[in-house]
């Protein structure tokens, strides 16, 4: 007697397929695709660059720090262009949006990883003798400020940036050249 539901006997595999339904596990290139949910791990880091600016205050070491377009504390820092090195890109950024003129001082102080819209980062980090400052481009979206190690340290909200601005006072106060 067949089952009034149809899910016995031959007709009962045309009467509810989906209950029988089961998709073949589809078969992806990994060198060349990947499911939308797993983002790949092995993407060629986007170089940035940016700069520390310090100046001799009346009470000792000043460090610039400005506002990103989210409202953090941060230093100016920005993409490595294809036809620039990362010192100049640094020099530019600070320009850019800080509108501070300097001299970079010596190598690159560190740099840390960062992730920029999804995509990983390379930050390197240098030492900017500031020299002046002028109106900048980015006056209307950021505030700047000069500020002391201790107080830069705390506004700062990254741990790989607060190391590198006391990597940053530790070479200043050991070289006096750089100062």
């Amino acid at each position: 007697m067949p089952c009034s539901f149809g899910v016995s006997g031959i007709a009962g595999r045309f009467s509810f397929p989906f209950l029988r339904y089961h998709p073949r596990p589809r078969r992806l290139d990994p060198k060349t695709t990947r499911e939308p949910h797993i983002p790949m791990s092995k993407k060629e880091p986007i170089e940035q660059a940016g700069a520390i600016p310090f100046r001799r205050g009346p009470n000792g070491w000043e460090f610039l720090v400005i506002t990103s377009r989210k409202g953090n504390w941060i230093f100016p820092k920005g993409v490595v262009g294809k036809k620039e090195t990362p010192a100049e890109a640094a020099l530019k950024e600070c320009a850019e949006e800080a509108g501070v003129r300097g001299d970079i001082v010596g190598e690159a102080v560190g740099s840390y990883p960062d992730r920029r819209r999804k995509h990983p980062c390379l930050v390197r980090m240098f030492l900017l003798r500031y020299e002046g400052e002028s109106d900048w481009e980015e006056e209307n979206f950021r505030e700047r400020l000069w500020c002391g190690f201790a107080e830069a340290s705390d506004r700062l909200r990254k741990e790989p940036v607060r190391e590198l601005l006391t990597r940053a006072l530790e070479l200043l106060e050991r070289d006096r050249e750089l100062s």
